[in-house]
């Protein structure tokens, strides 16, 4: 019979094999992976996550790497598994001549 810390060190363990220092999860993710408010609350305050936004979370990186676009779209894709993609920023090629 599993404890309680047992069954939240298991569930801190496939989020720390799936999440690679330094990307970014959401909470509905953590939530999917079994992961409540209560607990995100306690994986940030014990250091395993930072809080980056209301809802959006990070790995932290052993570095202190600065979060860049391309993580946060690689999370986005390969963790997450949301369907997006990368645009222009929206200017027409006249307007940068």
């Amino acid at each position: 019979m599993c404890t309680m810390s047992a069954q939240r060190a298991d569930k801190l363990k496939r989020v720390l094999e799936a999440v690679p220092a330094g990307f970014v999860v959401d909470a509905r993710w953590l939530e999917n992976h079994g992961v409540s408010r209560f607990l995100t609350r306690n994986y940030v305050e014990s250091g395993w996550l930072e809080r980056l936004e209301p809802g959006v979370f990070r790995r932290p990186s052993p570095q202190s790497v600065p979060l860049d676009w391309k993580s946060c779209v690689l999370s986005l894709q390969k963790i997450m598994g949301y369907h997006v993609h990368v645009g222009g920023t929206g200017r027409n090629r006249s307007d940068s001549d």
